[in-house]
């Protein structure tokens, strides 16, 4: 009887006390990943791959060497702040890259019914993949189109998002964000300034990255349907090297409006409470309207400015299977148009055609926080040495988590 009071007592002291420590401490989790691949290309070779007129290196950091690899290390730490705000941190950790802070936001939990913002640092919540963190992805790398237009970990940066959830029956949601656009790596948006050979490139005014999409979800018996159109703009300073060799850029482009609009669509169907079959695809295109900086034949040190007008265009559409508590089975498919290109009013023949990757996955989840997955790549989308180069891809990947983490989206 005694021993019941005093527990009684300390729950009461620990419900009542606002100064109790275990009120402070923060959920902390982490996800740790590790792959080990096979590739039928030399590592030094892999570093050299491109896709002409879409991207010049890749920017991936997972997988990237033949052998075993250390992804990501990543800590999470999430907590109310008070009744007004929820704070947000994942930081990766890379024996390669450091420590590097991947999410930073704050939540406001003040603002009226179906309004919602964001504010600090985090990922777009634009289109369907953008969004997702790569422990949750479906396969081991990201889509082809995303790589080549977003880059490999998607669209994000310092900014702010407000979003407004409509009170109807069926889930209907506006957002918009407004980013930075500073980018150590710029694919496809930049606003900062560099000089290429004699030409200085100007810096456009911050912040000068905008976004707006529109999301909605219904369902019917079993069937769960979700539907998304995005788009993005903003000003665009990237330049184009070979990343890996440390060189000097060979050609660079400037326009003060970029536009990449892509549309995406999602669909479940709920076999029973473990099974179940899921379809994902989205279409991304992007339209640069600026100026091409190329160097001189005649003199290296002098830039040669041209008019530019491109337009680049793929997408991803994949099924994934569930077919028990813990097997997952997947097929992914990657397509990437032909881009169109004008030159001072010339349109160029790029005879960049063919260009697809084919991806299977099949995964075993010990628990929700265990997960082994292998995955086979045919990639026909990389250029070496002005070749093609189809490349053939064999990933083992284990990921482990620890903590509390909170459920994913859908």
């Amino acid at each position: 009887m005694i021993n019941f009071v005093v527990i009684f007592l300390y729950v009461q002291t620990l419900s009542l006390n606002p100064f109790v420590q275990n009120f402070f401490n923060p959920d902390i989790s982490l996800i740790a990943d590790f792959s080990f691949v096979g590739i039928d290309i030399k590592d030094e070779w892999r570093e050299e791959l491109l896709i002409p007129e879409f991207i010049s290196h890749s920017h991936s950091h997972i997988s990237k060497s033949r052998g075993f690899n250390f992804n990501y290390l990543e800590l999470v730490f999430s907590a109310f702040v008070d009744p007004y705000f929820e704070l947000f941190s994942i930081n990766t950790i890379n024996p390669e890259y450091g420590i590097e802070i991947h999410e930073l936001y704050g939540d406001a939990k003040f603002l009226p019914s179906g309004f919602g913002s964001r504010i600090g640092i985090f990922k777009s919540e634009i289109g369907r993949h953008n969004s997702k963190h790569a422990h949750y992805w479906d396969f081991n790398d990201s889509p082809i189109i995303y790589d080549a237009l977003l880059g490999s970990e998607g669209l994000s940066g310092l900014g702010l998002r407000i979003t407004y959830t409509f009170p109807f029956n069926l889930f209907l949601k506006l957002g918009s964000e407004i980013f930075q656009n500073s980018y150590e790596e710029p694919v496809s948006f930049n606003a900062d300034g560099y000089e290429f050979l004699d030409k200085k490139i100007e810096s456009f005014s911050k912040p000068s990255l905008f976004t707006g999409y529109i999301k909605t979800s219904f369902d019917f018996i079993n069937h769960v349907f979700l539907l998304g159109s995005s788009i993005i703009y903003g000003a665009s300073n990237i330049f184009y090297s070979n990343h890996h060799k440390e060189t000097s850029f060979n050609s660079a482009i400037s326009s003060p409006g970029t536009v990449v609009y892509g549309f995406d669509v999602s669909y479940k169907y709920i076999i029973d409470a473990y099974r179940y079959i899921s379809f994902q695809g989205e279409y991304l295109s992007r339209i640069i309207d600026g100026k091409l900086y190329l160097m001189s034949e005649t003199d290296t040190n002098l830039a040669i400015e041209r008019d530019l007008y491109k337009i680049n265009s793929g997408l991803y559409s994949e099924i994934v299977f569930k077919l028990n508590r813990r097997i997952r089975m997947g097929l992914r498919g990657d397509y990437l148009f032909e881009p169109f290109i004008r030159i001072d009013g010339n349109i160029s023949q790029s005879n960049i055609k063919n260009l697809y990757k084919i991806s299977f996955m099949a995964e075993y989840n010990f628990t929700e926080f265990s997960r082994i997955r292998f995955q086979y790549n045919y990639d026909h989308t990389k250029y070496f040495e002005e070749k093609m180069r189809p490349i053939n891809e064999f990933i083992l990947s284990i990921n482990l988590s620890i903590g509390a983490h909170g459920a994913h989206m859908f």
